[in-house]
């Protein structure tokens, strides 16, 4: 029997804010944006200004405009590449298939990992249930990422059979949320999502496709594919 495929994405939570907060701890628990320029964009708003209402590629004058006493900071690329060197190196610890996505996300391929024998009590070597393997390794992970790569740095996981579905599944519970969907779970996100929830689908792709009628993951499921093409 072919071993179940188990693919993690892991994402740093407003990664740039968070890695600024981790190195200035008076900053953490407050409304924090990262900027290019000071007078310019917000290009990464901290957990604590997303609620907020600040977003990222808002212009600082409207973002003070929402609240006003948030903390204004210059990127620091040097600290983020410090801090990814690092949560690779975790991640390194569990698979050699990895592909850095960005600068603050990754998937994982833990298929290798995640299907094992362990000794029973009785004495016979029966196969782990691989789902629940993966939310061991996950969770291991986060620790570690609080330990040896930064107290204040949080990501957030998603685990599914594809890379696809794990990167939607990452976005499902933010900050610092675990999902997993396996593959007998994959028609409760037709009900779940919206059409550009899925990575690839943005706002003209969107649009298009409602020019076709489609207005849900269902109805695009089941659209013909060759009209599609």
């Amino acid at each position: 029997m072919e071993p179940q495929k188990i693919i993690a994405h892991i994402d740093m939570n407003s990664y740039f804010a968070t890695c600024e907060q981790q190195d200035q701890p008076e900053w953490r628990g407050k409304p924090l944006g990262v900027c290019e320029h000071l007078g310019g964009i917000i290009i990464a708003p901290s957990v604590e200004a997303k609620q907020w209402g600040i977003k990222t590629g808002m212009p600082v004058w409207e973002a003070k405009k929402l609240y006003p006493k948030i903390i204004l900071t210059p990127t620091t690329p040097a600290r983020y590449r410090f801090y990814t060197a690092r949560f690779l190196k975790v991640f390194e610890d569990y698979t050699d298939r990895i592909e850095k996505y960005s600068i603050d996300e990754a998937f994982l391929d833990l298929t290798k990992a995640c299907n094992i024998r362990t000794l029973q009590p009785n004495g016979k070597w029966e196969l782990t249930d691989p789902w629940e393997e993966a939310a061991r390794i996950i969770k291991e992970i986060k620790v570690r990422m609080k330990t040896e790569v930064g107290d204040w740095i949080r990501c957030s996981a998603g685990v599914s059979y594809s890379k696809l579905v794990a990167k939607i599944a990452s976005d499902l519970q933010k900050p610092d949320g675990l999902v997993i969907v396996r593959p007998q779970d994959k028609a409760s996100l037709y009900d779940r999502l919206a059409l550009d929830d899925v990575p690839g689908i943005g706002r003209r792709m969107k649009r298009n496709l409602g020019d076709l009628g489609i207005k849900t993951l269902a109805d695009l499921r089941d659209y013909p594919k060759s009209k599609l093409v």
